[in-house]
């Protein structure tokens, strides 16, 4: 992992060639400096013995790891009292005066390169040691925090402190502002620092090497003060450093190496690191980095590395490399850099690898690159690249070519295949087309990886044995319109993976085929082609079979599969008879499918006994019977359980409450005979629950956890004989139905990797399947049952409801004005109900709603207007006598329904008697008004009598 290097040390010897330090004195790297001339103070043997003892007490000084060697695990250290300490193995001593001036007892050698200015120490005391390395000790000879904590307040003279890998978790970061002045090399990586540092820590005035990388725990910002620091490499990778970077780190004048990758660091580029002339590795990858790259950076002409990877940068590439004869890595992928690659990159003749992948990159591809002399490892993939690709003028040495997911037209260049060097060819997913000769492939003898698939590429075959690839491990050819297994995987021994979906491969597997990878082979998709058999399974490994959509015929599966398999698939074939019990043998087996062919009989019941490690079972659109045998065990991990679309009959397994993990379970289409399943209201996971047209019966009533489905996002219940009211004590419990949805998950689907999960579902008023769920998709679906009583103002309280449908039931009363917050529900349907009253208004607030049902119910009154109200159709209000209005011919006399209470309007009484004379109450006046005006003549004729 090369872009993850961290030490001081390992980062100076990749670019010591580069840097120009000047070798240290003789008297550190002679041979002779591990045996001095003089020997070494006794005071200090003594000193050394009793250093070592505080710091790995319990004799654990006994094990350390090898300078002179690779380490390969822990050492024994031979300390002899008896001998001159200057002897002992990582004792360095002044071959003039015989101190001790340093230590080097870690697994990594230190590279010379970081003590470009150590010289020797005329110190008596160890304690003023010029250099220590207690870098990457074997696990158990780590210092504890407290020994750790002595260590910084003693050894406070260091010239050269490398405590890599140490545990310094016990240790204040603050107490690290009291070392030595005169520190010049400082390596803390990966020593469980934590807390905040200091801005002047940065400015320690002869510090040339910090590398505090690998402490997550480690936080603060880059000061924003004028930096006076000779630092010549600063790493700071994989902390918790963030803030903007300040433009005062422009004044790092002698800064050779700066790394801040994998860090918080946000805002833009500041322009003054283009004073940053000495520099020869920048990356600032994996941060949130944001705006254009500034221009300044073409000052930079001793780069070697350029990494700006997986960051937010816009803008188009910079034109900054016209001077950049020394870059060799240049890595941008993972940003929004836009326009066309530009034309400078040509001059980077010393480039091996380019990575401009996952961008928003146009045009077409600078024929100059396929003839850099240097590269090794092209990645252009997932832009918006256009046009043909250039043949490969003069690439001898490339290793490694992806141009996939770009829109990439015409054919395949053949000078491709005179790339000899070639381990790794994808260009997939473009609009390549013409007819490519398999053959031509087998002059790629070093090729590992090979992918071509999701073009208009037809491939032509070759019976050849000659013509194979015979160190191929990964090939993928899906969509490439093949008839025929190739030819060229023949005698492929070391292939582990094999791609060859969505072809026109037909008839039988070709016997050379069994074969193929019988020790290696891993992974095999022949999905979405017209097989017709599939005889057996050779392969030893095999962790993933991907047979489904294709034209299997048969009474049996294939013999029994290895127990190594983990995916087995053959949904969508057109296999008959029983399903062997033989399947349950693979007990390390996770997903399985076989929905959606002719499989009849029951389930086998073995199936309950690997439910620890099935994740995924899906036996749906089969002609399964019986009752649903399977027990679950406590420890079982199922997630996503499809049972539907067969003819299972009694009883829901009680055992499924043992399913903790359960997300999905679609029982529909079968003829399951139960009161409503209450006491899966405990599953903490179960999103979806599908159990449309059964016949369970009785009321749900209320629940009996306090958080009943807290979880469930999907409910349908259609078709059943369900009764009583509406769950109102339940709604008000579905919390993931509650808050809209704002965390950009619009796209996600539900799925266990590879496997996706389907239904079968009334959307907006059709009969749908889906074959993916969105994870933010929230319906509900009751049609079809016996339910009366009321809708529960509470409905209105599932604010990210999509979809509800409550059609088909003995509802009564009126439409609950609580509809009108539900602001994301797309489909309304409550068609063929007994309810009554007015449509309310606030429904015309509902922006999303695409389709309206409420026809064959006893609404009265105008029909709402305004927004989504004036696209229904007539057809949405019929078999309401008393409705008028558009989109209706009935047109309204009155506005309001007889024997509801007047309501003053905005306008006063004025208003208020206006609506009476235009409203049915009219009707009740007048008789009253008739008879009290009989009673007023009368009195009339009678007082004129008298």
């Amino acid at each position: 992992m090369e872009r993850l290097i961290g030490s001081c040390q390992i980062i100076l010897l990749l670019f010591s060639s580069l840097i120009g330090i000047q070798a240290l004195n003789s008297s550190f790297f002679s041979p002779s400096s591990l045996g001095a001339a003089v020997p070494c103070r006794p005071d200090q043997k003594s000193d050394l013995l009793h250093f070592m003892n505080a710091m790995m007490p319990n004799n654990s000084t006994s094990f350390f790891c090898q300078m002179d060697d690779i380490p390969t695990g822990p050492k024994k250290l031979s300390w002899n009292a008896d001998t001159d300490c200057c002897s002992w193995k990582g004792v360095m001593c002044d071959q003039m005066t015989g101190h001790v001036i340093r230590l080097e007892l870690g697994c990594s050698p230190i590279n010379p390169t970081c003590y470009s200015s150590a010289g020797s120490s005329n110190s008596t005391e160890l304690s003023i040691l010029d250099s220590l390395n207690l870098s990457s000790l074997h696990k158990s000879e780590r210092p504890s925090g407290s020994n750790s904590n002595m260590l910084l307040q003693n050894l406070t003279m260091l010239r050269v402190l490398i405590l890599d890998g140490l545990n310094m978790s016990g240790i204040d970061v603050s107490r690290l502002m009291n070392l030595s002045p005169s520190l010049e090399v400082l390596s803390l990586r990966c020593c469980k620092l934590r807390g905040q540092l200091a801005a002047n820590f940065f400015l320690l005035p002869k510090l040339t090497c910090l590398n505090l990388s690998g402490n997550k725990e480690l936080s603060g910002y880059l000061p924003e003060s004028s930096w006076n620091s000779p630092l010549k490499v600063l790493d700071l990778s994989s902390t918790g450093f963030s803030g903007v970077l300040p433009e005062s780190i422009g004044d790092l004048h002698s800064l050779e190496i700066l790394r801040l990758c994998h860090c918080n660091f946000n805002g833009s580029i500041p322009s003054s690191v283009g004073n940053l002339t000495r520099l020869t590795g920048l990356d600032f990858s994996f941060n949130e980095l944001s705006g254009q790259v500034p221009p300044t950076l073409s000052n930079l002409n001793w780069l070697t590395l350029l990494d700006l990877s997986s960051n937010n940068f816009i803008g188009p590439i910079p034109n900054v490399f016209d001077n950049k004869t020394q870059l060799q890595r240049l890595l941008f992928s993972h940003n929004h850099f836009a326009d066309p690659i530009p034309p400078s990159i040509k001059n980077l003749s010393n480039l091996a690898q380019l990575e401009i992948s996952n961008n928003l990159i146009c045009g077409s591809i600078p024929s100059s690159l396929f003839s850099l002399p240097s590269l090794t490892i092209l990645d252009l993939s997932n832009n918006g690249l256009s046009g043909p690709i250039e043949e490969f003028l003069a690439a001898p040495s490339l290793d490694h070519v992806d141009l996939s997911g770009n829109q990439l037209g015409g054919s395949i260049p053949s000078s491709i295949f005179q790339l000899g060097n070639l381990t790794y060819l994808s260009i997939s997913a473009n609009n390549l087309t013409g007819v490519l000769d398999l053959r031509l492939l087998s002059r790629l003898k070093n090729l590992i990886d090979l992918d071509l698939s999701d073009n208009i590429l037809s491939l032509s075959n070759s019976e050849n044995a000659e013509h194979v690839l015979p160190n191929l491990s990964k090939v993928r050819l899906s969509g490439c319109n093949i008839t025929e297994i190739p030819a060229f995987l023949r005698n492929s021994t070391s292939v582990d993976w094999m791609d060859l979906s969505s072809n026109k491969i037909h008839g039988n597997i070709p016997s050379w085929m069994w074969d193929v990878g019988t020790e290696s082979l891993s992974y095999l998709n022949i999905s979405h082609n017209s097989l017709t058999s599939f005889k057996q399974v050779p392969w030893k490994n095999l962790l993933f079979l991907d047979l489904h959509s294709n034209l299997i015929q048969g009474p049996v599966l294939p013999p029994p599969l290895p127990n190594s398999v983990l995916f087995f698939s053959l949904a969508n074939n057109q296999l008959t008879g029983y399903i062997p019990s033989s399947i349950c043998e693979m007990k390390d087996l996770q997903f399985l499918d076989l929905s959606h062919n002719n499989f009849t009989g029951t389930i086998p019941q073995c199936l309950g006994n690997v439910s620890d490690s099935l994740l995924v079972l899906d036996l749906q659109e089969n002609g399964l019977s019986g009752t649903i045998s399977l027990t679950f065990s406590q420890n079982a991990v199922l997630s996503s359980l499809h049972l539907n679309g067969n003819k299972f009959e009694g009883l829901l397994p009680r055992s499924l409450i043992n399913c903790k993990q359960l997300e999905v379970l679609d029982l529909g289409g079968n003829k399951l005979n139960d009161t409503f399943p209450r006491w899966l209201e405990t599953l903490p996971s179960l999103q979806v629950l599908v159990l449309r047209s059964n016949r369970f019966h009785s009321s749900i009533g209320n629940p009996g956890t306090e958080f009943p489905f807290s979880q469930l996002r999907i409910l349908d219940l259609s078709s059943n004989e369900l009764t009583g009211p509406l769950p109102s004590a339940y709604f008000v419990n579905l919390k993931a139905m509650m808050s809209t949805h704002q965390d950009g998950s619009e796209m996600r689907y539900m799925d266990q990797g590879y496997y996706q999960d389907s239904i079968n579902a009334a959307i907006k008023g059709l009969e749908t399947r889906l074959p993916k769920i969105l994870v933010i998709l929230t319906t509900i679906d009751l049609s079809c049952n016996k339910f009366q009583g009321m809708i529960p103002d509470v409905i209105g309280e599932l604010g990210s409801l999509e979809g509800l449908n409550l059609s088909h039931n003995n509802l009564e009363g009126h439409m609950p004005s609580s509809l009108g917050k539900l602001s994301e529900l797309e489909w309304l349907d409550l068609s063929s109900n007994k309810l009554s009253g007015t449509i309310p208004s606030k429904l015309t607030t509902l922006t999303f709603l695409e389709v309206l049902n409420v026809s064959s119910n006893l609404l009265t009154g105008s029909i709402p207007q305004g927004n989504q109200f004036n696209t229904f159709q007539a057809e949405s209000y019929r078999g309401n006598p008393g409705l008028c209005g558009y989109p209706l011919s009935k047109t309204c006399t009155n506005s309001r329904v007889p024997g509801e209470p007047p309501v003053l309007p905005e306008g006063g009484a004025h208003s208020f008697f206006a609506e009476i004379l235009e409203s049915g109450a009219v009707e009740i006046g007048l008789a009253c008004g008739i008879v009290l005006g009989l009673i007023m003549s009368n009195l009339r004729y009678l007082r004129s009598f008298w």
